[in-house]
């Protein structure tokens, strides 16, 4: 059963991807790689989409149980749509502290200077989109985790010239 979910997961996946090619001609990425990504202490594999100086869209997800923070983000705000699997989020402040699940089709907004603590369960996969100077959050999302956590340089390699491929794509 294992083996089914993931071959569902990849073809929803390669769908999705699919569709927003051709419903942005040119704008996706023609070919772009899946990498390993590593931030707030959650482990996924991440694939670059879109990327301008002001905004980018991934996929993100995992194949196994994720539970760590999100970190924060000054300079944009983050929406994460659920394609498959489901993310269980929650804020630090009393108001907004209890948990909140997110299933396939909803929707999460991480604003700007929020963070959040979240879990994601096996085969859980999202649309990354964020909005706003993605150039500066380059150090927390991409540098940092290089040189402080996972010494990637591979994945950060890929990541970054995806980034600079889509800009290039879409001058």
């Amino acid at each position: 059963e294992k083996i089914w979910n993931i071959y569902k997961t990849e073809c929803v996946l390669m769908e999705f991807e699919r569709l927003l090619k051709e419903r942005y001609p040119n704008k996706i990425l023609y070919e772009s790689q899946w990498i390993w990504n590593n931030v707030g202490n959650i482990y996924a594999r991440l694939k670059v989409l879109y990327c301008s100086t002001k905004e980018y869209l991934v996929l993100f997800g995992t194949q196994d149980k994720q539970d760590g923070f999100s970190g924060v983000y000054p300079f944009m705000d983050v929406w994460d749509i659920m394609l498959t699997g489901q993310m269980i989020s929650y804020n630090a402040e009393a108001k907004k502290s209890y948990p909140r699940t997110y299933k396939t089709g909803d929707i999460s907004l991480l604003k700007k200077n929020e963070s959040r603590r979240y879990s994601m369960e096996p085969m859980s996969y999202m649309i990354d989109y964020g909005r706003g100077s993605i150039w500066r959050a380059f150090w927390p999302g991409v540098i940092a985790p290089y040189l402080f956590q996972n010494y990637d340089s591979h994945s950060t390699y890929i990541q970054i010239k995806d980034c600079v491929k889509s800009l290039w794509q879409n001058r």
